[in-house]
């Protein structure tokens, strides 16, 4: 009888997404035929990586940052929803107010970006979503084709024409006269008679271009075509009337008027599509990943945006939501332009019930609570207070050890660090470690690179005894710090680390007494991008207070997050956090006395025209003014480890895949390695980790990835 192959051990380094995205896919029921066991090694107490959170005072809810789930992940919906239906909340826990994904998701369809116009700050919203009650989002039927891509895009400008009042001269606005073309007409003529006879019609203006074009788009989508057949008469019907549209838009509307909105946004969709056809990408796969060479701004400049376009809330917007500035400096603002082209086409375009979703109570509790359950109840081990110093590379391709360090034992008798506490029935991540399991008490900072446990313990993982297989899923700031030895070995590695950028973030939660529509802003649920530094972006998060333990009678009715990129050149170091947090404490003072009237008319005071401090809920302190913000919570994420990965124009070779990494025995996860949605984002890191999965499970237990054959097509 044949001898059964040995089953590895795999041991997985960090509890990020990825991390955990790869350990939920690897252990699916019956994972104990491939593997002999599944361990995850974590820093600190608690998992999720930057979107960790935890609970503070009156059980408020403290997070790294501003998180929401756009409404195109659509493999981060089906992780969830196979996470929650595990967990069986509804039957193992009926008291909890989170048992379902339904439960622990709200959908926020209006969305924003703010504009100066005049020496006035203004803010421009949008709803995006159905009108009833959305469902919840699923993995789609079909992946955005170019086809597809471009018939959305044209079809929202002319809607968006049609439902502009001050859009255009009036002859613009009327119904867009359409031709009725056919395939066994128009299109397999051998000549375009098509472009003859809307030749008048194309003249009319920008809808009445968009329309023909439009039209032509259809055509070739009744055919099956994903792409566009190069030299098809309807594709040169569709190039004539984007030219027009472009030339009559330029000349119809002025980009500094009261219709500014309609041009840029007509003059952002149809230059880039413009440009697409120019370079070839609509007619040929793989084509967009030589635009991420170039930054999006200076993409669409060469294509003929104009510059109010290129500098308008739109375009400023995608760079402050990919936090796409280098060193965190809004001076040198750098995003790739075929990444964004693809990011903002499947945010408008792609998306289930609604373009935003938020969840209904902190990261930590929504998203990794449950994980950490489900992981739990499949035989996964989880150790916490491990610390990743280095890996030892042996002979040949293979890493022979994995030097870590304890930072505390457990107190006797206790077999498993048990993380979670009880919030009114739902599972929660404290902000520190519960110290009274731990035979070494630790404080709030063991999760970061500095942190100088009392009374650390070395452990040594060795290869064929404790692990066979390494998935490294750190963040790629931690990279030089705990695989040093891998980084200054190996070429591709070290360019990675030096390419592939970071960047420190901040982050401010305020809770306030008024409700916000006492503070003087309409929506009650908004997420708004695209203003002034420090903190360019903000949402709206009333409904995480249901979660929080106020008293009735007096606790806040408006929380609000802000978040931007952190321009700091203090280092990761404890002396360096501590000087970085000041930064944001003066930050969050500044933009309260001087910028956030925007939002709040009516959170100033009459004389001097400054914040009114006294509107914070301060949990019973007795600080004034400016001393109250002492009061809520500021993140400075300095860690390595909490800092931002960016895409940067020219850096997505650098990335790799996860079984790329030279070493046979090692693989890595995370939204840092190439799984073509190569952004900073949680979409990324679930797809990473489903990709690190797949290199490990046999063919027949392989997992599904959404939209990759799309990603393929687009990059290649």
């Amino acid at each position: 009888m044949a001898e059964t192959a040995p089953r590895p051990k795999i041991a997985i380094l960090g509890g990020g997404m990825g991390s955990l995205s790869a350990a939920w896919h690897l252990s699916r029921p019956g994972w104990e035929r491939d593997f002999e066991s599944i361990t995850i090694y974590q820093r600190g107490w608690r998992l999720g990586g930057k979107g960790a959170s935890g609970r503070g005072p009156d059980d408020r809810v403290e997070e790294h940052g501003l998180h929401v789930l756009l409404g195109y992940y659509h493999n981060t919906f089906a992780l969830l929803d196979d996470v929650y239906r595990s967990v069986d909340r509804p039957r193992t826990a009926p008291e909890c107010p989170v048992r379902t994904l339904e439960d622990m998701l709200t959908p926020s369809p209006r969305v924003g970006v703010t504009d100066l116009h005049r020496g006035q700050w203004e803010t421009w919203t949008a709803h995006f979503g159905p009108q009833e009650q959305p469902t919840v989002p699923t993995r789609p039927d079909r992946a955005l084709t170019v086809v597809e891509l471009v018939r959305r895009a044209m079809q929202l400008l002319v809607d968006f024409g049609a439902s502009t009042i001050t859009a255009t001269p009036p002859t613009d606005l009327q119904p867009a006269v359409v031709l009725d073309l056919h395939p066994d007409d128009s299109f397999h003529s051998p000549l375009p008679r098509a472009v003859d006879r809307a030749e008048t019609i194309l003249q009319r203006g920008v809808r009445s271009a968009l329309a023909i074009a439009l039209e032509a788009v259809m055509a070739i989508q009744v055919e099956g075509r994903r792409w566009f057949p190069e030299g098809h008469p309807a594709l040169m019907l569709i190039t004539t009337g984007l030219e027009v549209a472009h030339r009559r838009l330029h000349e119809l509307v002025a980009p500094n008027t009261a219709s500014r909105h309609w041009f840029q946004l007509a003059d952002t969709v149809i230059t880039i599509l413009r440009g697409l056809a120019a370079e070839g990408v609509l007619t040929a796969p793989g084509r967009l990943r030589a635009l991420d060479d170039h930054d999006f701004r200076d993409w669409l400049t060469r294509h003929g945006a104009d510059p109010l376009t290129v500098e308008s809330p739109l375009i400023r917007g995608v760079y402050d939501l990919a936090f796409a500035y280098e060193d965190g400096d809004a001076g040198r603002p750098a995003f790739p332009a075929g990444l964004g082209i693809y990011l903002s086409g499947r945010m408008f375009f792609d998306y289930e019930g609604s373009i935003f979703w938020k969840m209904r109570c902190g990261m930590g509790d929504a998203v990794f609570a449950p994980m950490y359950e489900g992981l739990l109840d499949r035989g996964v081990r989880i150790e916490f207070f491990h610390t990743l110093e280095n890996l030892q590379l042996g002979e040949g391709r293979v890493v022979d050890g994995i030097e870590l360090q304890r930072q505390t034992d457990l107190r006797p008798g206790l077999d498993s660090y048990q993380p979670l506490v009880d919030v009114d029935g739902l599972p929660s991540w404290p902000a520190a470690p519960l110290d009274d399991q731990l035979a070494t008490p630790l404080g709030a900072d063991s999760e970061y690179l500095w942190a100088d446990p009392p009374d650390p313990t070395a452990v040594t993982l060795r290869r064929g005894e404790d692990f066979d297989i390494a998935i490294l899923g750190v963040s790629l700031g931690m990279v030089p710090y705990v695989a040093g030895e891998l980084v200054q070995s190996n070429p591709r590695w070290r360019a990675m680390v030096d390419r592939v950028g970071t960047v420190p973030t901040q982050a401010l939660q305020l809770w306030l007494t008024p409700s916000q529509e006492e503070l003087g802003f309409e929506h009650d649920d908004v997420t708004i991008s695209g203003y002034v530094e420090p903190f360019d972006t903000w949402a709206a998060m009333n409904h995480v207070l249901e979660f929080e333990s106020w008293p009735a009678d007096d606790g806040p009715r408006t929380l609000a997050y802000f978040c931007n990129a952190l321009e700091t050149h203090h280092q990761p170091d404890a002396d360096g956090q501590a000087a970085a947090l000041e930064q944001v404490r003066l930050n969050a003072i500044h933009f309260l006395d001087h910028h956030v009237r925007l939002f709040w008319p009516h959170a100033t005071d009459i004389f001097p025209d400054r914040f009114d401090w006294s509107l914070l809920h301060c949990g019973g302190s007795d600080a004034v003014g400016p001393e109250r913000i002492e009061t809520q919570y500021l993140r400075a994420n300095l860690d390595p480890s909490d800092q931002y990965v960016q895409a940067l124009p020219g850096t997505s070779t650098f990335r790799m895949r996860t079984d790329e990494t030279d070493y046979d025995n090692l693989l890595v996860t995370g939204d840092w390695i190439d799984t073509g949605l190569n952004a900073g984002c949680l979409e990324a890191a679930v797809m990473a980790g489903m990709q690190t999965a797949n290199a490990l499970l046999p063919p027949e237990r392989r997992v599904e990835i959404a939209a990759l054959q799309e990603l393929r097509e687009y990059f290649g």
